[in-house]
């Protein structure tokens, strides 16, 4: 029996008191996990499908009398198929969008065990009936795009430098090792920063607003101006 220990980095788990690289794993190592917690399971396929090619949504889940969730499914997003009736619509305004859902059947279903405190793989599909994606391109999906904190904190120290937003993007590709491995696109860098340069200049705008009533208030003894801070 293998035991779920513990996620280290993008690629790696610990089994058995020893670190395994994901894209190594057989089916019967996965079928063979079980877990602490339901996000873990959930933590562990997403980094799986991330390391194969393909990507994660979850499927409904069974509960028990009281209402726990003890079983639940995690499907490749290509699972099932476009309702009909939308494909038929004589009324639709906009073009079709590209179909993605081909019943693909890759799964990985867990089920809590009370006697051991533990969710326990029961079933693992490994197949998929399309083709998947390398992992040069992986990154480009949506649900594996993201800046995290240290990401931020990293930009916002290249930022006090000077250095130029198309230059900061560069720095953070070489010093990562390829586009792959930097986790978002140069657009959201740039998003990134417009957000920041909107909160600065509302904040500016507040401030200098303030200053210029005060200071009209205490030069001319007909004008009168009061302001609250909201919480």
């Amino acid at each position: 029996m293998y035991l779920m220990i513990a996620l280290r980095n993008s690629d790696s788990v610990v089994i058995g008191g020893r670190f395994v690289r994901i894209n190594i794993m057989t089916v019967d190592d996965i079928e063979g996990l079980d877990f602490r917690r339901e996000k873990d399971a959930y933590g562990f396929y997403v980094k799986y499908a991330k390391c194969n090619g393909f990507v994660v949504r979850k499927d409904v889940v069974v509960r028990n009398v009281s209402g726990m969730i003890i079983t639940r499914r995690f499907l490749c997003n290509r699972e099932g198929e476009r309702d009909q009736k939308h494909l038929t619509r004589v009324d639709r305004k906009r073009d079709h969008r590209v179909v993605t859902r081909i019943n693909c059947e890759a799964h990985l279903r867990i089920h809590y065990n009370e006697e051991r405190l533990r969710w326990v793989v029961t079933s693992f599909e490994v197949s998929h009936n399309h083709e998947l994606i390398s992992s040069t391109h992986i990154h480009l999906f949506l649900a594996y795009r993201g800046m995290t904190d240290a990401d931020k904190a990293q930009i916002d120290s290249l930022h006090s430098t000077g250095m130029q937003t198309c230059h900061r993007m560069g720095h953070m590709v070489a010093n990562k090792g390829g586009y792959e491995a930097v986790g978002f696109i140069k657009k959201y860098l740039y998003n990134y920063f417009g957000k920041k340069t909107i909160v600065d200049i509302k904040d500016s705008d507040v401030v200098a607003s303030l200053s210029y009533l005060c200071g009209k208030a205490g030069l001319d003894h007909m004008l009168y101006a009061k302001y609250t801070i909201g919480r």
